[in-house]
């Protein structure tokens, strides 16, 4: 029986009926999909970036703005999928709050949760390459002599280099909302 006759006869009672009538298959199923790609897993890091204690956060924020710029350039077509920056806010105040860390003793962030001194650095910045080739093919070209000794040079005016940090992500797992 075609499917188009199953689907149109009428509402059978039996359960027999019913069995005979839903039997039906379809003409031609579709063919799997094809294997996908070789998939390459993504590679992402956290850097946790700090002021150098006599640059305002304004300053700061300038000056790194630039620096991604020059490793744009450097990096050329090595350079990440993305750079995400994420900018901690802070408030210039005439007395330190309580638990104010000296770094920051004056521009406290604005916490909701933790203490002041969980969120010295200034920005967290999520740089996403394609994979981890990616990522060694932008460190070995940042990492060339000149490359290095320019991101370092512009570093030392905005940046407190002792206090900066990296970490690599594991599993990325986001919510979206409707």
């Amino acid at each position: 029986m075609s499917l188009y006759k199953a689907l149109n006869q009428p509402m059978c009672r039996s359960s027999s009926q019913i069995h005979r009538n839903t039997q039906f298959q379809f003409p031609n199923p579709p063919p799997p999909p094809p294997p996908p790609p070789t998939a390459k897993m993504p590679f992402t890091l956290l850097l946790f970036v700090h002021r150098k204690p006599d640059v305002s956060p304004e300053f700061f924020k300038i000056e790194y703005e630039k620096h991604i710029e020059h490793v744009k350039r450097l990096a050329w077509d090595t350079f990440p999928l993305t750079h995400k920056r994420t900018y901690i806010a802070r408030t210039t105040v005439d007395t330190p709050p309580e638990g104010a860390s000296e770094r920051n003793a004056l521009t406290p962030a604005t916490v909701f949760a933790g203490k002041q001194s969980d969120y010295d650095y200034d920005v967290m910045a999520e740089v996403t390459f394609v994979d981890k080739a990616g990522f060694e093919a932008f460190w070995k070209k940042t990492s060339l002599p000149e490359a290095e000794a320019e991101l370092r040079a512009h570093e030392k005016e905005f940046m407190d280099a002792k206090k900066f940090g990296v970490v690599v992500v594991g599993d990325l797992l986001m919510t979206e909302g409707n």
